[in-house]
């Protein structure tokens, strides 16, 4: 039977729909199974884009020269920093006001405890480039005044150019922090060390220049020490053109990067919800949620788990024990067991290099013994220190003490900076002004502590370089205590990790931040 023109064509348009009704099913099959990769890849984080970032991380641009720059421009304040606290007590106690020697000293502690929070807030807001310069400025400033405090003979101004030095080097302490920053992730564990290595050697540098130039523009004893002031005026500016020299990058480059990164995400999020839609099952992860809300937390909550207060505690109190030591030395040693000055500059550039050098092995020390144990072989190390102090005034128990010291601020020190660091960016709420903030809050804690040493120290070796010693060791016992607290607490938790008895325990200790 024949089939007609018109059925012929009404049987092609019916193919031709068929044909396109499965067409699309297969290129919507297709679109759906692209969906559950890209979702998947989304999930796990292998998109180009993550991979392009994580490449970058590994290998950051000008990490090397930054690395060098931050190590010299750290260099030329720590220097200045040793030298001026080798030699303002002697130029003070010239000056008739023995029972004051370590004012200046501490006015360095009460500078940079005060500039401690002013240059993180300052570096968050312009940039760490323009801390740095403002630091290396008021290094300017504080060498002029001094050298003016010098030739008017004038304890206020000497004062007032140690509280300016103190900005100066507050400023310059963020470069431990920074170093971490500005190099990948296969050399952000060694990056700090590295820098506090650079310090050290040039860094003793300070109390040799400070006492081979005395002399130098006087015969005065009061004007004896007028050139160094004038050479840290000068290492001042270079550090002002090694900062512009840095490679870092700017505030407004990262907030761009955090808007791209912030569409990346909501591409993603937007993409693992339609790959859910279109399978009918909507993927949900309330922890994704609620950690890119980058909600603010308070300085209360961040500083309120136990390892971060911990972590405080041990830096601060390292930079406690270590000014009242070494601002007493100077005087100890000259006036009261008559020691030359060239044997005190050598006995606080072994000091100086002691406290920098072990960065060459601090690093795997932390790997390998964890960050607490590190911090307690630091107050191991105190100990033996005081004891060296304690038992004899021979130079040699200088040297030892003075060596032991520096060490053992290294492990105390440096094991609470990583705790502080890595307690803090733990934590699942956790974004990066937290660190930034943490570090101000910190450094304010380290450089309070610090003047507080300082100040006292010059009461303290008044009556004896003994009392000194004495007076440290109930700091050393109270971190030691802190610490062994920390152990037990990790220790509970780890149990009840363990324990299906005690589970539920467990989650309000973590609820807790213990």
């Amino acid at each position: 039977m024949g089939v007609s023109a018109d059925e012929n064509f009404h049987g092609r348009e019916k193919e031709g729909l068929l044909g396109s009704v499965v067409g699309d099913d297969e290129a919507k099959k297709s679109r759906k199974s692209r969906g559950e990769k890209e979702g998947a890849n989304l999930i796990e984080g292998h998109t180009p884009e993550a991979d392009e970032l994580g490449e970058k991380a590994r290998h950051k641009p000008h990490q090397f020269w930054n690395l060098a720059l931050l190590a010299l421009t750290f260099s030329c304040a720590q220097s200045t920093m040793a030298g001026h606290l080798t030699i303002s007590p002697l130029i003070v106690t010239n000056f008739g006001y023995s029972k004051l020697a370590t004012v200046p000293v501490a006015g360095v502690e009460v500078g940079a405890m005060i500039a401690a929070w002013v240059v993180g807030y300052l570096m968050q807001k312009k940039g760490r480039k323009i801390g740095f310069i403002v630091g290396e400025v008021l290094g300017v400033i504080s060498s002029c005044i001094c050298m003016a405090g010098i030739l008017n003979t004038s304890l206020s101004l000497l004062v007032i150019g140690g509280v300016f030095l103190g900005c100066w080097s507050a400023a310059a302490y963020y470069a431990r922090f920074v170093a971490a920053e500005v190099v990948g992730e296969a050399l952000k564990g060694r990056a700090v060390s590295w820098v506090l290595v650079g310090c050290s050697i040039c860094a003793s540098v300070g109390p040799t220049v400070a006492t081979q130039t005395a002399g130098l523009f006087g015969v005065r004893k009061s004007r004896q020490f007028l050139a160094f002031y004038l050479i840290a005026g000068v290492c001042a500016l270079i550090s002002i053109a090694m900062a512009l020299a840095l490679q870092l990058q700017t505030v407004e480059s990262g907030e761009s990067n955090e808007a791209e990164s912030g569409e990346i995400g909501e591409e993603k999020s937007n993409g693992i919800n339609s790959v859910g839609e279109e399978q009918g099952e909507g993927i949900s992860d309330p922890l994704l949620h609620e950690t890119t809300q980058d909600r603010v937390r308070s300085l209360y909550e961040i500083s309120r788990p136990y390892p971060v207060r911990v972590a405080i505690l041990g830096a601060s109190s390292a930079m406690l024990i270590m000014m009242l030591v070494m601002s007493a030395t100077s005087l100890a040693m000259h006036h009261e067991h008559n020691y030359n000055l060239t044997t005190v500059s050598t006995v606080i550039q072994l000091h100086v290099a002691s406290m920098f050098l072990p960065c060459f092995f601090t690093g795997e020390v932390i790997e390998r013994l964890g960050k607490v144990n590190t911090m307690i072989m630091g107050c191991i190390i105190f100990s033996l220190s005081v004891i060296t102090g304690i038992v004899g005034s021979t130079a040699a128990n200088f040297y030892t003490c003075l060596i032991l010291l520096g060490i053992g601020w290294n492990f105390l020190f440096l094991g609470g900076t990583r705790l502080l660091v890595e307690s803090v960016l733990d934590h699942r709420l956790a974004v990066q002004q937290d660190s930034t903030r943490i570090e101000g809050l910190n450094e304010v804690f380290v450089q309070g502590f610090g003047a507080l040493g300082a100040l006292g120290s010059g009461y303290l070796v008044s009556i004896s370089w003994h009392t000194v010693l004495w007076t440290s060791i109930p700091v050393i016992l109270v971190n030691i205590c802190a610490l062994l607290i920390l152990v037990t607490l990790r220790k509970w938790r780890t149990i009840a990790e363990d324990s299906p008895i005690l589970r539920d325990t467990h989650t309000s200790v973590q609820t807790s931040d213990f």
